[in-house]
């Protein structure tokens, strides 16, 4: 059964596109007037309004959308009329094409690094693999949905369309406690919300799930709910699914008479919207009430039908119930030879969809989405340890340049003063000179002891790994069983995969790639993503106006903001951290807030520790000041950086730099 709550989705994004007629008349009239951009998304919402009418307009908008988007050579609009356009074939069962324009979509939002863009791109190749009855694809798509959609307090609604999505393919799999399960935690957000549309699409769910229970009455009221719901609220598009349910339930009670005339009420709503997928879901229903009924001829033709069309489509479940209906008609009219056929087929991808899948792919995604956030932080907890060498690993370089630049400031000065001024000089430039040297000297022992630790972690991580695998080869040569050589060359590349596995976060935790080559914005957003996906804590980026930065600008304002955000996470049990990046045109201010509880200042500048020899080290390289509001007992602490834009702002003449 096609999927119901795809509707839900778009209620949300679209909902002015189904309001009255006069409104979709102010769209077309506008469109003349209107920029390029703002053109793409009236077009598009026009065809999201004529999908649920008529599906030649609704193909049409689509594609003129998309052309304008291109014109333009902007990903954003390009992908949202690439969602506009899989939307309608998805609509008329083209599926094949669905989904390759989905995925166009869900590249797009990985390039354009759209979190919640990402999230809708899942939820809709889910719906399409459901269709396509490749339950694992769809249930590892709509997982993924879920657990970004999770992250973001503001996305229940989303949450909850998942949830029933999630629903369903379990009730295709026959998990109907699971099934279940889902459904009410959608219907319970769905309350929470006062959405009426949404609790009618669940309660509309629950009683096609009665169905599979055999509670037939029960399924009947139900479906008779949603139906008048759905009539109320002129979402005729949606009334044939819930007329399909009901003529399975009057069925299954032997009522034939009530369930023709669903049957057919169903096929007839389907056929106005062109929709392929749900008109072969129908001819599958009619044709085997025919078989019950013992009119083996219009049994037969419709199995036929529904079959040619379900493999068209790609829908492997349709496939299989087609054969088996051909197989009970072909023996009942005593065509041995190809009910013989039918069975053996029938047979074969029943196998496939219901054994090897389920049995399982199926559960390994369940659980892979239940342990991921736990895996997320104990890998985040590495990574923060890891990343500290590459925080100490240059900084003597800056501070000794910084040393010399103020002893050539102070030399200039002193020779032309006095003889008592160029004294006095001396004096408070050999006290700095002893400042700076302790400053130096401590950095240099901390990062002797990073080097210590980052070197014992290469021999006993790499090292051992690395023995292993010589091992291994070793042994493969000396033995001559293919059995075991077998088995040592499959340990051999899970050696080699574990090595390269540890190469690639030891080199994240050198340098982020996403701050080398796109910039401070983006390695901070990655940098967010990581920490968020442990849970333990939120942490948002935003920003305004930032300029084009040099190296050095943009590499010590992350490696600040890290600090700040690495001692957060150790000591001030916050459940939030915002970072807010504002370019104004004499200076970049940096806004760092969290919820966490708050500390003696004093305990920080005097601490013995690096931490805060590091952050004014930082600050001094590119101009910057910085204001700490906290004390203890007070909830919630605030840090303004306040940094003069010629400091950062890149240059045509800039050279590269390598800071850490």
């Amino acid at each position: 059964m096609k999927r119901l709550f795809l509707c839900l989705l778009a209620l949300l994004i679209h909902k002015a596109t189904f309001c009255q007629q006069k409104e979709v008349d102010s769209l077309k009239t506008v469109l003349t007037s209107q920029e390029p951009i703002d053109k793409v998304k009236s077009l598009n919402e026009l065809a999201w309004y004529y999908r649920n009418y008529d599906m030649d307009s609704a193909f049409i908008f689509a594609n003129q959308a998309l052309a304008i988007a291109r014109e333009q050579k902007s990903k954003a609009a390009i992908s949202q009329s690439l969602n506009s356009l899989a939307n309608n074939y998805e609509a008329v069962g083209k599926l094949d094409s669905a989904l390759l324009l989905f995925r166009d979509v869900l590249n797009i939002k990985l390039e354009l690094n759209d979190t919640l863009g990402l999230a809708g791109a899942h939820n809709n190749l889910g719906l399409v693999y459901d269709q396509q009855s490749k339950y694992p694809e769809s249930l590892e798509n709509y997982f993924e949905a879920l657990r970004i959609y999770e992250l973001h307090r503001d996305q229940k609604f989303n949450v909850a369309m998942v949830l029933g999505n999630i629903g369903i393919v379990y009730k295709k799999q026959k998990e109907f406690e699971k099934s279940f399960e889902y459904y009410e935690r959608a219907l319970k957000i769905y309350e929470d919300l006062g959405s009426e549309f949404s609790q009618i699409v669940t309660k509309g769910n629950i009683g096609s799930l009665l169905i599979q229970l055999k509670q037939f009455e029960e399924s009947i009221m139900y479906c008779t709910s949603t139906l008048e719901g759905y009539k109320r609220l002129g979402y005729d598009r949606y009334i044939p699914y819930v007329q399909s349910n009901i003529g399975i339930a009057y069925d299954s009670l032997s009522n034939f008479e009530m369930a023709e005339k669903f049957y057919i009420s169903a096929m007839d709503g389907h056929q106005a919207y062109n929709n392929e997928y749900e008109i072969t879901n129908v001819s599958l229903l009619l044709a085997q009430h025919y078989t019950n009924k013992g009119q083996t001829t219009e049994a037969l033709q419709l199995a036929t039908q529904a079959f040619e069309k379900s493999q068209q489509i790609n829908a492997i479940d349709f496939q299989t119930k087609a054969l088996f209906i051909l197989s009970k008609n072909y023996f009942k009219k005593g065509d041995y030879k190809l009910g013989s056929w039918a069975m053996e087929t029938y047979d074969t991808l029943k196998d496939f969809v219901y054994q090897k899948e389920k049995s399982k792919q199926v559960v390994e995604i369940e659980v892979k989405y239940e342990t991921e956030k736990k895996e997320q932080q104990i890998a985040l907890q590495q990574a923060q340890l890891e990343t500290k060498d590459l925080q100490i690993q240059r900084n003597w370089l800056f501070i000794t340049i910084l040393v010399v630049s103020l002893v050539a400031i102070l030399i200039l000065i002193a020779l032309l003063r006095k003889r008592e001024q160029i004294k006095r000089e001396v004096i408070i430039q050999e006290q700095k000179i002893r400042l700076r040297e302790a400053q130096m000297n401590a950095v240099v022992e901390s990062q002797e002891n990073e080097r210590k630790r980052f070197a014992a972690d290469l021999h006993d991580g790499m090292g051992q790994l690395i023995a292993a695998l010589q091992v291994n080869i070793q042994s493969i040569k000396s033995t001559s069983e293919p059995e075991k050589q077998d088995q040592l060359y499959e340990n051999s590349k899970s050696l080699l995969k574990d090595i390269h596995t540890e190469i690639r976060n030891i080199a994240f935790n050198l340098m982020p790639q996403a701050l080398v080559k796109e910039g401070l914005i983006s390695g901070l957003s990655e940098l967010a993503i990581k920490i968020n996906k442990a849970g333990s804590i939120k942490v948002k980026v935003n920003h305004l106006d930032v300029p084009d930065l040099n190296d050095v600008a943009q590499i010590s304002i992350y490696r600040l903001i890290q600090e700040f955000l690495g001692n957060c996470l150790k000591h001030s049990d916050a459940t939030y951290f915002q970072i807010d990046i504002t370019g104004h045109e004499e200076e970049l201010v940096v806004s760092l807030e969290d919820d966490g509880m708050g500390f003696d200042k004093n305990s920080l500048v005097n601490s013995i520790g690096n931490g805060w020899r590091n952050i004014n080290t930082r600050l001094s390289l590119i101009g910057g000041s910085l204001e700490l509001n906290t004390h203890e007992g007070k909830k919630g602490n605030s840090v303004l950086i306040i940094i003069p834009i010629n400091k950062v702002r890149k240059t045509l003449t800039q050279t590269p730099n390598t800071v850490n």
